[in-house]
């Protein structure tokens, strides 16, 4: 099966076998609906989820023992214009919710938009010591046949900003924004977003950390990204 990592750095080990199931259907007037659940178990060979490197990528993960969290999804698409994704993973022993997505898509003509509410229990083995939950705003506009704008909210639905005990940051409290837009056609997309995330620094204090990222993406050849972050001072939470 395809590597669940993601990029292309990085190779799984071992064998591992996967298995679910999924059921489908398309309704007379063309809505659209799909249920599917899944487990995955490591047989022989190296877990390389299990195996703590510089950034503990599989640690938490649900991968990282012999026998995986399970995951399910249940879809529903009732005509063009909307769709609706909820997506979970549970413990394989006590089935408690340790991830919830609920997405739900809107597209009118030129303008495309998501709600996407997040539900993640504490991973302290990756920094993350308390339960984070959020709910994120994305939008795009095409304005013609070529050119896009985008952008994003989030807001934090926790009562810590993220992982700091000490942090104690009103509900609904934009923690990241983003705005962006560019140039797209058959072979070429060049684009320019900015971003600034609200982070803690693990001693009760924030820093805002902004990034403005230029890229260039051409069909045939590949693509090249110019990209350059800064931090404001670190800011006591409110």
């Amino acid at each position: 099966t395809w590597s669940k990592y993601s990029g292309y750095d990085r190779f799984e080990g071992g064998a591992r076998a996967n298995y679910g199931l999924q059921y489908s259907a398309v309704l007379d007037n063309g809505a659209y609906g799909s249920l599917m659940a899944g487990q995955s178990y490591h047989l022989a060979g190296e877990n390389s989820y299990a195996s703590p490197d510089a950034a503990n990528v599989g640690l938490s993960s649900g991968l990282d023992s012999r026998m995986s969290d399970f995951v399910t999804r249940a879809q529903f698409t009732p005509n063009s214009m909307f769709s609706f994704i909820a997506k979970s993973r549970l413990d394989a022993t006590t089935y408690n919710l340790r991830r919830l997505d609920l997405v739900a898509t809107a597209n009118w003509g030129s303008f495309q938009t998501s709600v996407n509410f997040a539900r993640y229990e504490a991973q302290p083995l990756i920094g993350f010591d308390k339960l984070r939950q959020g709910i994120a705003l994305s939008s795009r506009l095409q304005l013609d046949k070529n050119w896009f704008i985008n952008g994003n909210v989030i807001s934090n639905l926790s009562s810590g900003k993220t992982n700091s005990s000490t942090s104690n940051a009103p509900l609904l409290s934009v923690a990241g924004i983003g705005i962006g837009g560019g140039y797209s056609d058959e072979c070429t997309t060049l684009s320019v977003a900015y971003s600034s995330v609200l982070n803690d620094n693990g001693a009760g204090t924030q820093t805002r950390n902004q990034t403005l990222v230029f890229q260039l993406n051409l069909r045939t050849l590949g693509d090249a990204r110019i990209k350059t972050g800064f931090s404001e001072a670190a800011v006591a939470p409110r």
